[in-house]
This record gives C-alpha cells, sequence and structure tokens, in this order.
C-alpha cells in the first residue's frame, strides 16, 4: 500500500512538471526574433546595459528534440521530491531540487547529466538552479568521450548507410535531416537540392533545430559523390520524397559535422590562400559569415584561423558564434 501511493505521488508531481514544460513549447517559432525581443526588454530594464543578461535563457522551448530530453529528466527528479515528502508540484522546494543535484553527483553521474537535469529543472519550475553555485563540478570538453574518439561507424554500418553517412559528412547536417521518422517533412529530398549551371549539386536546404531553415554548402571534395546519390536516389523514390527511410541510431553523427567543420574550414583557407573563390565559387562569404555581438569585436585572427572563415564554418553549421565552432567541433 504504501509503494502504491509513493508511485501515485510519483506520477502525480511527474505529470505536472511534463504539463510546465508543455505549456512553455513555441515550435515552428523563431528563437532568434525571441532572443532579440529578450535582449531589447531587459536592456530596458537595466538602463541601456546588458550587464547580467544570458543570452541562452528564454522561457520557451523552441526543439522537440530539446523538449524530450527535458521530459526525460522529470520523472527521477518527481521520484525524488516523493520520496523527500513532496504530495504535488507545488510542495517542492528549492532545497529539494539542490539536494537532487548533489544526490546525482554523489551517484557519479558526469557534470553534463547533472547541468542538463538542472536545465530541465530550471525550465519547469522557473528557478535559476546552478551546479557551480553548489560547488558540483563543471563541464568540461576534456571529459567528453563519445564522438571524441574512433570511427563514427562500424564497417557493417558503413555498408549498409553508405548514403547517409557520404551526405552528412558533405553537408554536417544533424541526424535529424538525414532521417526522423516522426518529421519526414523536414528530411532531405531531392528538389531541396541547389544546382549549379552544370547541373551539379552545391548546396541543400535543412530544416533543423526549431524549425530553423538553412543552406547547406556541400564541401568541394563531396559534390560529385552527392550528385549522384541525389540523382539515383531520385529516379528510385522520387524528387518530392525523402532520400532515405533508414539511418544508423549508433552512427555518431555528430563526430561527423565535426569533420566537416574540419574539412570546410580548412577548404575555405586554401581557397583564399591560393586566390580562388570561396566556398568553390557557388556561395558568398556574407551568406554564412555574420560577425555579431562580441564576434564582431574579434581581431582578424582567431586562434591561428582567419575570424571570418571560423565564422562562415559556424553559419554553414547552422550556428552564429565563433566560439561553438572553436569549442564543440574542433577536436579532431
Amino acid at each position: 500500500m504504501a509503494n502504491d501511493k509513493m508511485k501515485s505521488k510519483e506520477n502525480r508531481i511527474c505529470c505536472s512538471l511534463e504539463y510546465f514544460l508543455e505549456s512553455k513549447a513555441c515550435y515552428g517559432k523563431s528563437r532568434h526574433l525571441a532572443k532579440e525581443e529578450a535582449r531589447e526588454k531587459y536592456r530596458a530594464e537595466h538602463n541601456n546595459s546588458l550587464k547580467g543578461w544570458n543570452p541562452g535563457k528564454l522561457p520557451g522551448i523552441y526543439s522537440k528534440s530539446t523538449m524530450k530530453t527535458y521530459k526525460a529528466q522529470m520523472r527521477p527528479f518527481a521520484r525524488f521530491c516523493a520520496q523527500r515528502g513532496a504530495r504535488n508540484s507545488k510542495a517542492i522546494t528549492l532545497v529539494m531540487a539542490q539536494d537532487y543535484l548533489i544526490q546525482l553527483a554523489k551517484e557519479g553521474k558526469s557534470a553534463w547529466t547533472i547541468s542538463t537535469a538542472a536545465s530541465a529543472i530550471n525550465k519547469a519550475m522557473g528557478w535559476s538552479l546552478s551546479p557551480k553555485a553548489l560547488g558540483l563540478s563543471g563541464r568540461k570538453k576534456s571529459d567528453i568521450k563519445k564522438c571524441r574518439s574512433g570511427e563514427a561507424y562500424t564497417k557493417r554500418e558503413f555498408d549498409k548507410y553508405k548514403d547517409q553517412i557520404t551526405l552528412a559528412r558533405a553537408i554536417g547536417a544533424r541526424r535529424s535531416s538525414i532521417y526522423n521518422k516522426n518529421t519526414p517533412d523536414k528530411m532531405v529530398r531531392p528538389d531541396r537540392c541547389v544546382r549549379n549551371d552544370d547541373g551539379i549539386v552545391v548546396g541543400v536546404w535543412l530544416c533543423e533545430k526549431g524549425g530553423k531553415v538553412r543552406l547547406a554548402p556541400v564541401l568541394n571534395e563531396y559534390k560529385a559523390a552527392v550528385t549522384e546519390i541525389v540523382d539515383r536516389l531520385a529516379r528510385e523514390r522520387g524528387s518530392e520524397k525523402p532520400l532515405f527511410d533508414s539511418y544508423g541510431g549508433h552512427i555518431r553523427n555528430h563526430r561527423l559535422r565535426a569533420e566537416y567543420a574540419g574539412k570546410l574550414l580548412h577548404q575555405l583557407e586554401e581557397e583564399r590562400t591560393k586566390g580562388k573563390p570561396l566556398f568553390g565559387g557557388e556561395f558568398r562569404l556574407s551568406d554564412y559569415c555574420r560577425l555579431r555581438g562580441k564576434d564582431n569585436k574579434r581581431g582578424p585572427k582567431t586562434k591561428g584561423h582567419d575570424t571570418d572563415l571560423v565564422a562562415a564554418v559556424s553559419g554553414a553549421l547552422g550556428h552564429n558564434r565563433v566560439e561553438v565552432v572553436l569549442r564543440h567541433y574542433m577536436y579532431l
């Protein structure tokens, strides 16, 4: 009987927390626009100053994958709170949440796991939990093991998913663009491929996180291979249907994006050194280089690379920050 009551409290709390998250869903809306509005609102409330403003903290949730990640954190947190005496979500206290994060650390959970849990709880409860303020270890790139070592796939996976892997390498697409059974309308299709006057595929329109659309340039070395794949699958499946109907779940797609980032940067640097048109002459630098905020105040060089070229790589990956590329993609 006691176990049934405890389970009932856990379910009640979990459902409430998931409801709080769902109420903040902003699918299809522009996260960039929301950030701009939040910035101006903060500036107006703080005498035209942005000191202390956190550009990454917005009230809404703009990605379905983020929502899924946050919801997955609610069940264990609800169980913890129920065991500490909470009967419903109103009874959850900040101290309970802090104790929960500390408990995760005692269980040996990584700083990345704890940070994700804190973000999910903050979003659901409207708090500002900080693992760092609790004395917990911060996230370090050196602690990341997945994707950092070994190949991105096995030989068996490559034999089965050669086309998917080749495309991911050629355009730096996220996994959901290559294949996602829940959003087939956002997957890569032949009619979303951009060709030059010679009929070669030089870019692919992608619809990724938060509904954001971008034109991913194809690496010079993969243009022929991508054109062959697109032409062949268009004949077999039709130009308005997704190229693929499966993709290996164990393939480390982020590593393929990192490969793309490194190769694109080297390609741009080589083209500039030899006086050749950037992006193989298919796109302008301004199409992808968008230096804003702190990035706009950087010097011409950043960690030995031309700042504008690193910014262009960031734009090609679907980001708009130089630091994101340097911190999360340049590990190969």
